[in-house]
């Protein structure tokens, strides 16, 4: 479970990161964000998703799992920061990412942290 969970959350991390320096490069704007901000955004999202579909098949090593806590991490950090966002915003896509990254965070808690699931 734990392998399926780095591989759907790394290949959305990575899409995600890609989408927003594209339109970084064709020069949309957000109000509030600067270029800087969004390029950053950016860069940590597809090196996330990257770390996460390549560390997918080496979860008995260390450094495996370390990627593995972090995407968990990332994604329970995430989810509470767009659930206090969208509670003082009506957009739909913060709601959506606060929808998602709760549930992959409540599945990675689920697979990091019951009794025998990981070995």
């Amino acid at each position: 479970m734990l392998r399926t969970l780095m591989i759907i959350s790394g290949g959305f991390e990575f899409v995600f990161g890609i989408s927003v320096l594209v339109m970084v490069a064709r020069g949309v704007t957000v109000s509030g964000v600067t270029r800087e901000q969004a390029t950053l955004l950016g860069i940590v999202t597809v090196v996330l998703g990257l770390a996460a579909l390549i560390m997918n098949n080496r979860l008995d090593t260390p450094l495996g799992l370390g990627t593995a806590y972090g995407l968990w991490f990332y994604n329970v950090i995430a989810a509470l920061i767009l659930i206090y966002i969208s509670m003082n915003v009506t957009d739909s896509l913060i709601r959506g990412g606060a929808a998602i990254h709760t549930v992959l965070g409540l599945l990675f808690t689920y697979a990091l942290f019951a009794p025998g699931h990981l070995e």
